[in-house]
């Protein structure tokens, strides 16, 4: 094989150049001003001329531009033609004429359907528009089908991102899928069916719809649910517990179809081939069968990959064994990092912006360090000592011994070098990392892996000729899978089977990829050095966070963005933090708590909470405090005395008693002192009995460095009259503003007399409550308020020093750079001496 540059194949220099396009557009999406585009465009010219590390470099060169462009396109909706149906009037409602591109298996529950778009109905004439809907429905009452098309009603949108530092980019997920609009309806109920898919394709899909009708009917629920997930790729009724355990264990990527499984059925066709070939002495004669056995397996996987959906490992795997059966065609051989990078060049050019997704990065990960880890197994312990050539034979047990302890040694430890490999991924995704995954993968692949998988397909083809047959291989699949149900749920029970992490810092990220790299593929000096920098790299971050944790000397509250609710972070000195609030969308289906909240704290370092704190019991306040007080679980829970009957509010409670969490009734007058800041409870006043539960939220004013912050719920005119009452609150500093910018509350003279340097809403983005109200914003800007947006603004951080000094930012620009103000003034209202809370 012809290389260039120190021995790299060609194939290995255009994939890290592809990817790092890809990367960079995604990450830096304005890295590359017209200069840089011609040097590239330079330097892949000299691919035709020049010395060979020219070469190298031109070509990785054109490859780096290739793949920043691609990726630009996916990341840049603004370039899509203009009847694209992002370019209509958004938000909007439309009747839509559209295809199903992905359905739904079941009905009766929540589902998520894919539409493209054909025709849109705008000032009563139809017009042709093409794109993507993402369409969540909350219940769905009929199957839609692939290639099934429909007529609908649906309010359109463009996503949006919530905009907290370290969330899951949403948007540029369905980016990367070619989805830039999204809709949300109650029920299908409405919808016309105009046409079903027709054709082999049709043919294909009604196939995958009786295979999981097969699977609700005979299977249990769980085992239903893997079997889709193995043999279907829908993973969508899977239980959350259930996913998480698999994610705690390292087995996640059982669930995902990908190389393990298409190897599976790789491996079979490849079996039963090369057994009906080698039947045929013509074909022994003249043929070759290994050959004409590999291309003959590649049916059966393209097959599987077919009913499977389209997913990333799915792919990587196909491309891959498409790799090696043709260097086996041309009697080359198959170098398994030339294999990988070429199946990444192609998954790159097929998706523009592959390498964003999480299912990317896990899978090439995890293959490249296997190799690495399957390369230095084999060389520490080759396979042909377990039978010495020559000499006495063993027995025939001692053989049987000899294999079963070199590929249970070879399981662990390569199980070991893909957990240690992909530990930077899970932490940063995740935030776990799973410390029995070697022995969960011993134990679990072997019996979901590869058993259930194996009769879950045997039931999938088994279905267009015997439907009974289909079931018998059904049932026993979702007997096997309940099984091993059952051993994952006493794994997980094992102590420290999995351990949970910050997310770390993208340095320590790349630290650690870049110690692995120098370890796997440097000389023995290499090692030593990479070795040294991680032992460096590990204490430095470790010595970061610490200083980070116990020497804090601000007080710092970040006014989390969770939609149309409230979620307050308070960092006091010393490290004490609360949570004032913590949100809660709709129905409660959508875990603000597990999916906003939690990655949002763990992105800054945040394992532990030592309060919650409930400023009154409305769902939007208090919905997401299970799932924060279970990953979270704090010491105590503040609240205002008040209780609910609502269920949601019921299971607080019960998970709060589950957790140990101490609840505290706060009323006014009660005061703490915390690392140096006064805390003090202004409402409810008594004994909460009004029928507006709003007007008895509980008021906290936090003071320190003598600046004031003030937190008062969903206080009304009647609470707000009642506070400006009880003392003199001109000059508070900031000031999260009340119920969301409701006209109800920031009325005038409250407003008048707070004067806040800083009003903060917390609110929705295009919350169908319009807030907040033109009259509110009116009121804040005559008194001379910076009024920031949740909405708009994304989380907003405020950090007041020991000094006075006030900083603040906000997630998204215009103010997403510190902007400091110095205390030039004391507050007006009776001050609170900050010696008196020494040591507090």
């Amino acid at each position: 094989m012809r290389v260039f540059l120190a021995g790299v194949p060609p194939a290995i220099v255009v994939a890290v150049g592809l990817l790092a396009g890809d990367v960079v557009a995604y990450a830096a999406p304005c890295f590359l001003p017209l200069w840089a585009v011609v040097v590239h465009a330079t330097g892949a010219a000299v691919v035709v001329a020049g010395s060979r590390s020219l070469r190298s470099l031109g070509l990785g060169s054109a490859a780096f531009l290739l793949g920043f462009v691609r990726a630009s396109a996916v990341y840049g909706p603004q370039a899509l033609p203009g009847d694209h149906i992002v370019h209509l009037p958004l938000p909007g409602s439309y009747e839509l004429e559209a295809e199903i591109v992905s359905g739904n298996f079941m009905t009766g529950r929540k589902a998520t359907v894919v539409l493209e778009a054909l025709r849109v109905r705008r000032g009563g004439a139809w017009h042709e528009a093409w794109g993507r809907v993402r369409v969540t429905l909350r219940s769905a009452r009929a199957t839609w089908a692939e290639g099934t098309r429909l007529r609908a009603f649906l309010k359109l949108r463009k996503p949006r991102d919530f905009g907290n530092r370290g969330e899951f980019a949403y948007t540029a997920y369905l980016a990367r899928q070619g989805i830039y609009v999204t809709a949300w309806v109650d029920s299908d109920g409405g919808w016309e069916r105009l046409a079903e898919s027709t054709g082999p394709f049709g043919s294909l899909v009604r196939w995958r719809l009786r295979v999981a009708a097969v699977f609700e009917r005979v299977a249990s629920p769980q085992g239903a649910a893997v079997l889709r997930a193995l043999v279907l790729g829908d993973q969508s009724t899977i239980a959350p517990e259930l996913r998480e355990i698999f994610s705690r264990l390292g087995v996640g990527h059982v669930l995902s179809i990908s190389g393990l499984h298409v190897a599976l059925v790789a491996g079979a066709g490849y079996a039963a081939a090369r057994w009906i070939l080698s039947r045929s002495e013509v074909v022994l004669l003249y043929t070759s069968v290994p050959k004409l056995a590999a291309c003959a397996s590649f049916a059966p996987v393209l097959l599987y990959g077919t009913i499977a959906g389209d997913n990333v490992a799915t792919r990587r795997a196909i491309f891959m064994l498409g790799a090696v059966i043709g260097a086996l065609l041309y009697n080359r051989e198959a170098h398994l990092f030339t294999v990988l990078a070429v199946a990444a060049v192609v998954v790159v050019l097929h998706s523009p912006g592959a390498t964003g997704d999480i299912s990317f990065q896990l899978s090439f990960v995890a293959v490249w360090s296997l190799a690495v880890a399957g390369r230095a197994f084999r060389r520490w312990w080759p396979q042909s000592q377990l039978v010495p050539p020559g000499g006495p034979q063993p027995s025939k047990w001692r053989r049987v011994y000899s294999y079963a302890t070199y590929y249970v040694a070879a399981s662990l430890w390569l199980s070991s070098a893909a957990t240690v490999a992909t530990a930077p991924l899970t932490a940063w995704h995740f935030n776990h990392v799973a410390l029995l995954a070697p022995l969960a993968n011993l134990c679990v692949v072997p019996i979901l892996g590869s058993l259930a998988v194996l009769l879950g397909l045997l039931a999938a083809f088994a279905e267009p000729c015997s439907s009974t047959l289909a079931a018998a291989f059904a049932y026993a699949g979702s007997v096997v899978v309940d099984w091993g149900a059952v051993l994952m749920r006493v794994l997980d029970r094992v102590p420290f089977a999995s351990t949970r992490v910050a997310t770390p810092k993208s340095w320590e990220v790349a630290a650690w990829f870049a110690v692995l790299l120098g370890v796997a593929h440097g000389e023995r000096w290499g090692r030593r050095v990479a070795m040294a920098a991680a032992l460096m790299a590990m204490t430095a971050s470790g010595a970061l966070r610490w200083l980070h944790e116990n020497r804090q000397q601000a007080l710092a509250l970040t006014f989390l963005s969770v939609g149309q609710a409230s979620a307050t972070l308070v960092e006091f000195p010393g490290g004490i933090r609360w949570l004032v609030d913590a949100g809660g969308l709709g129905d409660g289906s959508f875990d603000v708590g597990g999916r906003v909240i939690a990655p949002a704290l763990w992105a800054r370092g945040i394992l532990h909470l030592d309060a919650v704190a409930l400023t009154h019991p409305q769902f939007d306040h208090y919905g997401s405090l299970p799932a924060v007080a279970r990953l979270f679980r704090p010491a105590w829970f503040f609240h205002n005395g008040e209780e609910s009957d609502a269920f949601h509010y019921r299971r607080l409670r019960k998970t709060l008693n589950v957790q140990a969490v101490f609840p505290v009734a706060f009323l006014a007058g009660a005061e703490r002192c915390i690392g140096g800041v006064h805390v003090s409870v202004w409402n409810p006043q008594g004994s909460p009995r009004e029928r507006n539960p709003n007007e008895d939220s509980l008021v906290l004013l936090f003071q320190y460095g003598g600046r004031a912050v003030l937190l008062p719920g969903d206080i009304e005119s009647r609470a707000e009259r009642a506070l400006l009452a009880s003392a003199d609150w001109s000059g508070i500093d900031v000031l999260n503003v009340p119920h969301h910018g409701s006209r109800t509350s920031s009325t005038e003279p409250f407003v008048a007399t707070l004067r806040p340097r800083l009003a903060i809403v917390s609110l929705g983005w295009q919350n169908r409550f319009g807030f907040p109200h033109a009259e509110v914003r009116r009121r804040y800007a005559a008194a001379g308020s910076w009024l920031l947006r949740t909405d708009l603004d994304g989380a907003i951080e405020v950090v007041i020093e020991r000094d006075g000094t006030l900083r603040w930012r906000t997630a998204r620009p215009p103010w997403s750079q510190w902007q400091v103000e110095a205390l030039s003034r004391p507050p007006a209202w009776p001050k609170f001496v900050d010696s008196m809370c020494a040591g507090g």
